[in-house]
Formats: C-alpha cells, sequence, structure tokens
C-alpha cells in the first residue's frame, strides 16, 4: 500500500492571517472574561460587530 504524504508550500500571508485569527480570539476571550467579571450577560463581542455595524450604516 503506497501512502503519499503531500506537503503544501509555506505561505506568508497565510501564515500572517492565522496569526491575527489567533489574536482575534485571544482577544475576544480576554473580553469576554472582563465582562463576566463585571457581572454583565449576554455576548460583548456581538454587542461590538452590532455597535461597528450600526455606525457604518448611518456614518455621514
Amino acid at each position: 500500500m503506497d501512502t503519499k504524504i503531500t506537503v503544501l508550500p509555506v505561505n506568508p500571508d497565510l501564515e500572517k492571517a492565522k496569526k491575527r485569527q489567533d489574536d482575534f480570539y485571544t482577544t475576544c476571550e480576554k473580553i469576554r472574561a472582563a465582562w463576566d467579571a463585571k457581572g454583565y450577560t449576554g455576548d460583548p463581542i456581538i454587542y461590538l460587530f452590532s455597535a461597528v455595524q450600526g455606525m457604518s450604516v448611518f456614518k455621514p
């Protein structure tokens, strides 16, 4: 049984995107932890995105 393993070339753009994604998730976790520590309810990330979207819709 021949099994070939294909190794994809390293793409610096994909590595940067993965790093940004990891940073985003880490930041979201920190925001949620602070939100919970203050006793707030709901998901702060959803509120944040909703606010940014609302600001972009109603900008002059």
